[in-house]
């Protein structure tokens, strides 16, 4: 009896740090305006993410203690060039800590993927998109090493920036970032460690 005791509580213990790793949280944010003026060709935006700030705020995010970012990514709802002309839209990974608060607006006369105030400097490019002028829902998921790099930055003071540079107009109904987190992973020689113990428990009791 006392063995299957023994048995049961080590499965339990087992089962209660998988099930906790498999927990996960998913997270929704929106920059203010949330279409952010329409990505105006002539200018380039910025939306900081922190975790510094009121956490009724639209740009707050703070990562769970004991938790990591498994997964993100960035849907723009009907998005569309003004025009059918062939044009790009970048968008870019930013460290947050040279980042203004919330969204904001710079001048932006350079082509291509650089900004007047050189915000990007040190940018990771996420994607870019040449868009047709017809509207349409457009999903971006950061890969593992875009992943790796968010989770640095957080990391480092717990924000980050996501920057928009458009060479054209872009109608849209709204930008949402998704950001999925999970409990850091259980490494196996502790849940080795805990099922030896449990062994070593029922082989006592056996012995004793």
């Amino acid at each position: 009896m006392k063995k299957s005791k023994s048995i049961v509580l080590t499965f339990i213990v087992i089962l209660g740090v998988i099930a906790i790793s498999a927990n996960a949280g998913v997270y929704t944010l929106q920059p203010t305006p949330k279409d952010l003026y329409d990505l105006d060709h002539g200018h380039f935006y910025t939306w900081k993410i922190d975790d510094s700030i009121d956490p009724s705020d639209s740009d707050y995010f703070s990562l769970p203690s004991g938790e990591t970012i498994t997964g993100a990514s960035l849907f723009f709802d009907n998005i569309e060039n003004w025009d059918s002309s062939t044009n790009s839209l970048y968008i870019s990974l930013l460290d947050g800590s040279g980042l203004a608060d919330g969204t904001n607006e710079y001048d932006d006369a350079y082509p291509g993927h650089r900004d007047d105030n050189d915000v990007q400097n040190g940018y990771v490019l996420l994607h870019e998109y040449n868009l047709p002028a017809s509207p349409q829902d457009k999903t971006y998921t950061f890969d593992s090493g875009e992943i790796s790099t968010l989770n640095t930055y957080v990391l480092a003071d717990g924000d980050f920036g996501i920057g928009f540079d458009g060479d054209c107009h872009y109608w849209n109904d709204g930008i949402t970032l998704i950001i999925e987190t999970a409990p850091v992973p259980v490494p196996a020689a502790v849940l080795l460690g805990i099922l030896g113990l449990g062994v070593a428990g029922v082989k006592l009791r056996k012995y004793a």
